[in-house]
């Protein structure tokens, strides 16, 4: 299979903290990187924080988790629901850290 007829699914797990320093050109270089694969690329960001990023691209969601009550760490594995259910629908998926 050629990879531009690839349909690829990319997760991005961004926890928001207010002590945190959020570097956001360099975030959104990383995802316009991951665009360039093929057109057939879905990102996903998955985030603690509501609002927080504007979406610009159709290719791009932010997926909201409510992490109150919950250790922070555990927004790693928030993906894993969402990829299970992306299973038929992809043929190549791509977990990412923010940085």
């Amino acid at each position: 299979m050629k990879i531009n007829k690839l349909k690829i699914s990319i997760h991005i797990p961004l926890y928001v903290d207010k002590n945190k320093k959020f570097k956001k050109i360099q975030f959104n270089k990383i995802i316009r990187e991951f665009l360039k694969i093929t057109s057939k690329t879905k990102v996903h960001i998955h985030t603690n924080k509501k609002n927080y990023l504007p979406l610009r691209n159709k290719n791009v969601r932010i997926v909201y988790h409510n992490l109150k009550n919950t250790d922070p760490l555990k927004l790693t594995w928030k993906c894993r629901d969402l990829m299970e259910s992306q299973k038929k629908n992809f043929d190549v998926f791509i977990y990412s850290e923010d940085d």
